[in-house]
Order: structure tokens, then sequence, then C-alpha cells
């Protein structure tokens, strides 16, 4: 929340208590900080304590970013989606109070930061928020056409893959940042490396089911069963835009996979 009315639905991974930050935001960090992914560390200037950083997506990670902040004394960060990232929202175990916002989101808080002589934010947990449509094709996900032969549609199919809780090697930390000494043997991770094994263990189950399937038998049971529609019987939205676009085939495929229904497809 900023000071004055506006108020953004978040994501983060970070522990914030129900009473939240309420930490002064600075105009002149978010100028400071367009420019902070392209610096070492060591040449950052410090940025007194009790600020939150606006920081802006791209070049580096964005874990990385939140380390940058916390090298520099910043007490949380802001991280806002560019218009190429529109509104998806990832959900990051940062080192630091931080959240992601959409690019609508962040346009506001810019404005705010511009027309605000003192400005003050609060990042505050007031609970989970149920009940958003699902599914909605991610700004990451792989699209077509197939730049080799156009002729080739492609995806074939699309599977959940953004913000999916899964295991993780304790080795290796969280953020997989070398100052993060973190030890979890969970994570939350997104990418289109997430939604293959979806469609990979689907496809393993409908083998057990259908020994006799060839494997072009199983991805025509897939392909044709899948669904365009959200939980609001709504058709699938394209988060890359910020004006929700409807998703095509060029996002998708031929839709959502259902691993229920391509279990029984029928006609394969």
């Amino acid at each position: 929340m900023l000071s004055g009315s506006l108020v953004a639905h978040l994501a983060q991974l970070f522990p914030i208590s129900r009473h939240g930050l309420g930490l002064w935001l600075q105009a002149i960090l978010i100028r400071a900080f367009q420019r902070l992914s392209s610096l070492e560390t060591g040449k950052l200037l410090r940025i007194h304590l009790c600020k939150i950083v606006v920081c802006q997506r791209g070049i580096n990670s964005r874990a990385e970013k939140g380390e940058l902040v916390k090298s520099a004394d910043g007490a949380g960060m802001l991280l806002v989606n560019t218009k190429d990232e529109g509104e998806e929202l990832f959900a990051d175990a940062h080192i630091l109070p931080a959240t992601s916002l959409e690019a609508l989101a962040g346009k506001a808080i810019k404005r705010h930061l511009n027309s605000t002589k003192k400005p003050r934010a609060s990042i505050t947990f007031k609970g989970t928020i149920y009940g958003k449509p699902a599914p909605v094709m991610a700004a990451f996900s792989s699209r077509g056409p197939n730049e080799v032969g156009p002729n080739v549609i492609k995806p074939d199919i699309t599977a959940p893959g953004m913000n999916i809780l899964a295991a993780w090697p304790p080795m290796t930390s969280p953020t997989q940042l070398e100052s993060d000494k973190r030890s979890v043997l969970f994570n939350v991770i997104s990418g289109t490396s997430i939604s293959c094994p979806h469609v990979g263990g689907i496809a393993t189950l409908l083998k057990s089911l259908h020994k006799d399937w060839s494997p072009t038998a199983i991805k025509s049971a897939l392909i044709t069963t899948a669904y365009d529609f959200d939980t609001t019987h709504g058709q699938i939205v394209d988060v890359a835009f910020s004006n929700s676009i409807i998703a095509t085939p060029f996002a998708f495929g031929s839709s959502h996979v259902n691993p229920e229904k391509a279990s029984n497809p029928g006609l394969i």
C-alpha cells in the first residue's frame, strides 16, 4: 500500500507479518535503481536504512536485484514488471522483504513517486487471495509460430508452469545466490521446464493405462481433449499483455492439458 489510496495485489514468499513494513520510499531511488543491474555491488551507492527500493525487472535475475538492494542497506524491494512482462506475478524466495507487481501497478507506483513529496509504502500480508481466474498464459511461455517452419503450428499444448511448488535440492539455496545460505526441501519455481514435466508425467500415466498406445496416439489424446476456458468459464487470458487479451493457439497450442479426459479421448 502506498500513501494515499493505491493498493495492489502482490506475489512473494519472504515471511512478512500482518503488521507489514511501514518504510519510506523515495522517488530518487527508482532512478538510481534503473541503473543498478549494470553496476557491480561494490560501486552501488549506499541507500539509507528503512527504504523500500522500486526496481524494474530486466538484465539480471529477480533475486539478484534483491541481493544488491540488501547489500546497499535497503530494507525492502518492490519489483515492477515492464511492459514485456505484462501482468504475470512471480512468487520468489527473496533474501529480503520484497514483492513483485504487475506492469499496470508499476505505472501507478511511478506516477505516485513523481507526484508525492514524501511518499510512503508498506508491504503487508492480509491473507492469501483465492478465486482469481486460472489458468492464464504466462508472459514467459514459449510462443509460435515455428520460426524454421511457419506452417508447423507450435506449441502443441500448455500445462501448469507458473509458481509451482516443487522438490528442491537442500544443498542449493532457493535463490541460487552465493550469499543465500538457506537450505530448503521445497521451492516455488516457474518456467517452461516446469510445464514439461507435467506433460511428461501425464503421458506416462496414459501409457500405463493404454499399454498399446504409441507416442503419436498419446500426443493425439492430449491435444484433442485440451480445454481453452478458465475457472470462471471465460476464455484463457494472456497476461503478457495489460489489457486482458485472449490467448491464441500461438500462445497455448491446442489449449490446456486435461489428464482425466485424455485417459478416455474416444477417437485418437
